[in-house]
This record gives structure tokens, sequence and C-alpha cells, in this order.
């Protein structure tokens, strides 16, 4: 950080020497006397032009540093991390946006080899945001920190000798039908052992139920763009911290009061139809990794307005999530979840398969462990991490004794 500091600095300070020699010879007070009307406007064009460019060199340098991210990479926000396929909707391959970077088969994490060597125990997480890891610190999103709990476990076992190793299959926006379809075209290439899934339910709390990604009829990834300004989504986030959070709220309550108008629904209750259409998908799911010849382990959706124990909502933050799913109230979208939670258990529990309660392993913390109304911080991915472990270590039974 006190390198990209420096050179953040060093950019700002030299920006203005596009127009301000050394020697300070001239300046536009000097000068402006003299000057045409249409000179000053190509000065001032010009020492803005400067300003930005080195602005923009400035961020690019900054990830550079602090990131590893090439300086003409095009990525400037993690939504280009995404594309879609033939397989329909997944990571874009050998990727890279600030502390995402995507490898070159597109699962966010380290490179790794297609071809699973023999005896080497294979899982791959899927899921939405949650899963793919928003907050959290480089390598501590749940799945990174579920593959360090399970080499630390299964040290002296017949899987700790072969080696163990976790895929992170997940992306911001993917549904439970986008997930199903990711396992069914790409995710059976990879032999996995185990799948893990950790559901979002209030993606059934939208106007129409979710469905599968339409797959790209040309059967290859669209090509990013060439170049775009990574200064931007910065002077954006910055410009957001100056926002009172009280206006704030009221801009989002607004907007959402708007969907609703326009959308003439509202989901003051948990619609029924909704949490079956749930549970029924996430079945579906579980067939699917059986079909690929993998064990499915389910895992219960954690929110920061607890399960069991419930603390008293933050208005703000309960604001922040109706934003996504406007159509629902606060209080119904935390009932969905725990209405969901119960029937990921009572699915698991029918059917024979593991689920990880993370919802009530959370909820227990007295530290906190979300950094908004439902992403981990990295507390939270710990025990995230160990839930699901365990589940896992279960699943694959006498293979890993």
């Amino acid at each position: 950080m006190a390198v990209a500091s420096a050179v953040r600095n060093f950019m700002w300070h030299n920006s203005f020497r596009c127009v301000v020699s050394p020697r300070n010879e001239w300046t536009m007070t000097d000068r402006s006397a003299g000057m045409s009307l249409l000179s000053r406007i190509a000065v001032i064009g010009g020492a803005v032009t400067c300003f930005l460019g080195a602005f923009e060199l400035t961020a690019r340098v900054e990830d550079l540093v602090q990131y590893g991210v090439p300086i003409r990479s095009p990525f400037n926000a993690t939504s280009e991390l995404l594309v879609r396929s033939a397989d329909g909707m997944h990571g874009r391959r050998s990727a890279a946006f600030q502390k995402w970077r995507m490898n070159s088969l597109g699962f966010r994490g380290p490179e790794v080899d297609s071809a699973k060597a023999p005896g080497r125990l294979r899982v791959i997480t899927a899921g939405a945001s949650e899963t793919f890891g928003l907050y959290e610190a480089p390598g501590k999103e749940w799945p990174r920190q579920l593959e360090d709990s399970l080499r630390r476990r299964l040290a002296g076992s017949a899987c700790g000798r072969d080696g163990v190793e976790v895929w992170n299959a997940a992306f911001a926006g993917m549904s439970l039908p986008t997930i199903r379809q990711d396992i069914e075209r790409r995710l059976v290439r990879f032999s996995p052992d185990v799948i893990v899934v950790y559901p979002s339910p209030a993606f059934y709390l939208m106007a129409k139920l979710p469905d599968t990604a339409r797959p790209d009829s040309s059967g290859t990834e669209a090509v990013p763009p060439i170049w775009s300004p990574r200064v931007w989504p910065r002077v954006r986030d910055q410009l957001k911290t100056l926002v009172p959070e009280v206006l704030a709220s009221r801009l989002r309550q607004r907007r959402i009061d708007r969907v609703k108008r326009q959308a003439q629904v509202e989901f003051s209750a948990v619609p029924a139809d909704r949490s079956d259409a749930f549970v029924a998908e996430l079945q579906r799911i579980g067939r699917a990794i059986e079909a690929v010849g993998a064990v499915p382990v389910l895992a219960t959706h954690g929110n920061d307005f607890g399960f069991g124990t419930p603390r008293p909502p933050s208005k703000a933050q309960m604001i922040a999530w109706q934003r996504f799913h406007p159509l629902a109230s606060g209080p119904v979208l935390v009932e969905f979840d725990a209405v969901a939670r119960a029937g990921t258990l009572a699915l698991g529990d029918s059917l024979g398969w593991r689920v990880a309660d993370v919802a009530t392993a959370v909820a227990a913390s007295p530290e906190p462990v979300f950094a908004d109304y439902a992403h981990f911080n990295d507390h939270g991915a710990a025990i995230a991490a160990g839930v699901v472990a365990n589940e896992v270590i279960a699943a694959v039974g006498d293979r890993c004794r």
C-alpha cells in the first residue's frame, strides 16, 4: 500500500508539470492576456488531457503494484470477468481485475491442472457472489479457506497424500438454474468428486422465476474491450463514500418504491410457490451433481440479520439488500432465507445428502461475520469454510480415512 501511495503521489505531482515547467517559466496567468481564445482552449484542453492521462496511469500502476494486474489489462469491473459461451454463463478465462483473478479455466483462484491426478480429491464450489467472494482479502474467500481446512485435516489420510484441491466456480448473479447448467455443460469435464452448492434464495423473490443463461450460439467467448478507463470506477466509489448514509438509504428506498409501482406486484409475505420452486431446483441440482459422478453437498444461506438468535436489523443494511430484490419487504427477505434453510435441511435429510448449516453457524458467532447484508468478511468466510469442511469430509467417507 505504501508503494502504491508513493506512485500515486508522484503521478499526481507530475501531472501538473505538463503545463508548468520545472523552472516555472510561464503560467496561464502570465500569458493569458496575449493568447487568443482558441489558444486558451487548446492549453486548457491539453492540461486536462495530461492530468487525466496521468490519473489513469496512476490507477493502472497502482493495480500493477498492489495486485499484479498488467497495465494493459482491459478489465475495469468484476462484471467484465463474466462471460457467456456455449457452456452458458461462467468466469472468463485468464482475466483479472484488482484482487479478483480468474485462472486459465475460468475459475477464481490459482492455476490448476484440468486433468485430475490419480487419487486426488477435487472439490468444486458453486454459487453466486457470496461464494465468489467480494469483501474478503485475497485468498480469504470461503472456497480458498475450505481448501486450507481440508488439506490440514486430511493431511494424514489417503486424500492428504494424493492431494486436495478446491475450485471456485461461482460468480456474482449465478442463480440456481444457471448453476445447474454450468454443472451439466462445463463442470462435468473436470471430474469433480464433490460439488458444494451455496445457494442464494433471494433470486426467487424477483418478478420472474430465475432461468438458465442463454448460451452463446457462436460457441466462443466474447472478446473483451481493447481498452476502458480504470480511473472512473475509483472516482465513482469515492463519490459514493461522500454521500451521507441517510441520504443514500433514502435514494435507494425511492428506487425500490419506483420498481414496485412499475411491477405492480409486491411480496408482503413469503410466497409458498417460490419457496417450493427453490427447493425443487435445488433437488434438480443435486441430481445433476450425481449424474456427473460427484457427491452433492448443500449449504444453507446466512444473512446479517441472524437465524435462531435474531439481531435487530439495521435499516440501512435492510434497504441495501432490498435494492437488489425490490419486490420483497425486508422482513420477507429474512423470513424467506429461514424458510429456504428449512427446505434445504429437509431435502438433504430425505435424500441422504450432506447439508452444511452455514446459516446457524455464522449466526452464533459473537464477532461480526458479514461485510454487508449477506457477504462474508474474512472471519465469516472462515466459519463457513469450517462448517462445509465437516460435511465434505463426511461425504467422501472411507475414501479419505
